[in-house]
């Protein structure tokens, strides 16, 4: 998914996850900082571990799952 900060990728992310009923799917190299998040969308949920300040290296890495699914953190 190039260029994560584009609402137009989220949104073609979004149909594929719907499209395949896919239940959990990770994400490397979100390419998001600091405190920012994935566009809200009605099918799922995102929790993720974004770089900080102007790392290149280090966090991007996140998950999304259906709102139906009911997950724990350890």
């Amino acid at each position: 998914m190039d260029g994560a900060i584009k609402p137009s990728k989220w949104e073609e992310l979004y149909r594929v996850l719907d499209f395949e009923v896919v239940e959990l799917y990770a994400v490397a190299e979100m390419h998001l900082r600091e405190q920012e998040e994935a566009p809200a969308n009605s099918l799922c949920q995102w929790a993720g571990n974004n770089r900080e300040g102007e790392a290149r290296k280090g966090g991007g890495i996140s998950s999304l799952w259906r709102h139906r699914q009911v997950w724990e953190k350890d």
